[in-house]
């Protein structure tokens, strides 16, 4: 059993390192097909295409300096319109996110799928791996031995970087997504089958925090399966984190109707 918990955690490991490396697998080309489809709005075309003249059709190796780029020439004007007080043309939306994923070229671009398998599905199956075999560890019952010597409870190393990488991870979705697009990039194939459309940031959010659930609902199904009442809270968490507050949304999304992202109310 700790053999296959070994293979577990080193599965689960090199999935994430593969994941965080994915976030540097794309060089940046803003053509004009990439200008249009992310900025809609006609007035807008027409007042930024002189300023972002020089990036057009220029390779970037570093998505920071794409991003750089963009914002300097998007500000640029942003800033002339304010001092001319050309106030109804003065752009407030957030383009820098779009424009860079489809700015994205490079081999993440052709590895897609194969990507979403190994960062998202055989992530998880990792983590079953190393979680499962627990179950042999003895009696069913609650069991919290010598957590607080765990480093991953109590203030030590693996808790500390786990810790920093969730905040990371946070900050980024929220302030500056335009610098996690790779990870959206992996999830367009699987947004398009579920509701037609390409994927945002806020799909991406969901489906790790869906596959988080079941990974942890069938941790706290194993832990509690000496309990009726825990395993039926379980199984409706999971259920309704599915269903009502993910899949349900991407239908109605896919048939243009109202949908609400329950999982963020």
């Amino acid at each position: 059993m700790r053999l296959i918990q070994t293979i577990g955690l080193t599965i689960f490991t090199m999935c994430l390192l593969l994941f965080i490396f994915s976030l540097s697998m794309s060089n940046y080309k803003l053509t004009q097909e990439s200008f249009t489809s992310s900025i809609t709005n006609t007035q807008h075309q027409e007042v930024l295409t002189p300023a972002l003249a020089d990036m057009m059709n220029k390779d970037y190796a570093s998505k920071f300096a794409f991003i750089n780029d963009f914002n300097g020439a998007f500000n640029k004007v942003n800033e002339e319109l304010k001092a001319n007080e050309e106030w109804n043309k003065v752009m407030y939306a957030n383009y820098t996110f779009p424009i860079v994923k489809n700015s994205s070229i490079g081999p993440l671009n052709d590895l897609l799928m194969p990507m979403f398998i190994i960062c998202f599905i055989l992530s998880c199956i990792g983590a079953l791996m190393y979680i499962l075999p627990k179950a042999n560890d003895g009696p069913a019952g609650i069991k919290h031995n010598h957590i607080f010597f765990s480093s991953m409870k109590n203030r030590g190393a693996i808790g500390i970087i786990t810790g920093t990488l969730l905040i990371l991870f946070y900050i980024y979705l929220y302030k500056k997504p335009e610098y996690i697009t790779n990870w959206v990039l992996i999830l367009d194939p699987l947004s398009y089958k579920l509701n037609g459309g390409e994927a945002d940031q806020w799909f991406l959010y969901g489906v790790l925090y869906c596959l988080a659930m079941v990974v942890m609902g069938i941790r706290m199904l194993m832990k509690y399966r000496h309990s009726k009442y825990q395993q039926i809270r379980t199984y409706s968490v999971i259920f309704f984190q599915l269903a009502f507050a993910f899949t349900i949304p991407q239908i109605l999304k896919r048939l243009n109707m109202p949908s609400y992202d329950l999982k963020s109310a």
